[in-house]
């Protein structure tokens, strides 16, 4: 999705899994920066559900395809 952002859209966007976005380009975020996560219901749910509220909790603007708390 974020390669087709580029390409159609020419927004830049890089695409992450939710274990990345844990570690080194979170600190890149701000209120400021989109993110749009999609979650699927498998072993990782949980833990996009948990990245989603606390992304959510720092002002982060999160658009979540998917799941219980999805905004899509």
């Amino acid at each position: 999705i974020a390669l087709k952002l580029c390409e159609i859209l020419r927004l830049p966007s890089i695409g992450v899994s939710a274990a990345e976005l844990q570690h080194g380009p979170r600190a890149a975020l701000s209120s400021r920066t989109p993110v749009i996560m999609m979650r699927i219901g498998d072993e990782t749910a949980g833990a996009v559900d948990a990245l989603a509220n606390e992304l959510r909790a720092q002002d982060i603007p999160l658009h979540l395809a998917g799941g219980p708390f999805g905004s899509l």
